[in-house]
């Protein structure tokens, strides 16, 4: 483009403005139409991101990686794994979980995830086997029956013996 030459870009409240050069042109697009500041936004919501009730831990990992990858998209890619274990980790909804994982100090996100599966596995499996009456609460929630009904009916079938 010509120095000479003006070019005009309608500003939002409809007045025309000049733009003397293609760099100036392209920087009042981008803040006008670009992303640029959604950074923030996006690393504001990262730092308070949390695992809903009824997210599973890849669900949720799968979720941070994005965010991470949104907030901070011209960090090194080594940076981008340390923040993404980091908010992982703290926003595990279970802290039990959240505490062993990270004195792990895991290095990537996929071993984080690993970690905590087998750590909920292990936990699921022991409370199951503490609980004898869990198989029979799971049977009767999957059928929608009531549990009372159930629970009296298992009583029911114990005095029998």
């Amino acid at each position: 483009m010509r120095p000479k030459e003006a070019h005009t870009l309608m500003g939002r409240s409809g007045l025309v403005m000049t733009i003397p050069n293609y760099a100036t042109l392209t920087g009042a697009l981008e803040r006008r139409y670009g992303d640029a500041h959604l950074q923030h936004v996006y690393q504001a919501q990262l730092r308070s991101w949390r695992q809903r009730f009824e997210e599973t831990l890849q669900q949720y990992e799968a979720d941070i990686s994005r965010m991470v990858n949104l907030a901070y998209p011209k960090a090194p890619a080594k940076i981008i794994e340390q923040l993404a274990v980091s908010n992982f980790v703290e926003g595990l909804r279970d802290p039990e979980i959240g505490q062993l994982v990270g004195l792990a100090r895991h290095k990537t996100m996929s071993e984080a995830l690993t970690h905590a599966l087998e750590i909920e596995d292990v936990k699921e499996a022991s409370r199951d086997a503490t609980n004898p009456y869990q198989d029979q609460y799971k049977k009767t929630k999957k059928t929608g029956g009531n549990l009372i009904d159930s629970l009296l009916e298992h009583l029911q079938q114990l005095k029998n013996r």
